[in-house]
């Protein structure tokens, strides 16, 4: 898997933009931020397979990439709602470019 370059493709998922999608934050069920969207990562094919997510740490120190399944996000109201808790997000693969 690779992050996307083409910042005007589209999320079929989310039906936005990878530029709309990226910097987008990430709540929980709770409405709560829990991560925000760093990239777009599409597969060998160009089908997107997921977000990595930052997560954890401080102002970006000691902060976690890591990638989050695309069937885990949904769109509500203009905000990308997980069906997960912060604590939960440890548990996801970690990003490695």
């Amino acid at each position: 898997m690779r992050e996307a370059e083409n910042d005007d493709m589209i999320v079929p998922q989310l039906n936005a933009s990878v530029d709309d999608v990226e910097d987008m934050d990430i709540y929980d069920s709770t409405g709560r931020k829990i991560a925000e969207v760093e990239a777009v990562v599409i597969d060998g094919t160009g089908t997107v397979r997921g977000l990595v997510i930052e997560h954890g740490g401080l102002l970006g120190i000691g902060s976690r990439e890591a990638i989050l399944e695309i069937g885990d996000v949904q769109l509500k109201d203009g905000r990308l709602v997980v069906n997960m808790t912060e604590e939960q997000l440890p548990s996801l693969p970690e990003w490695r470019k």
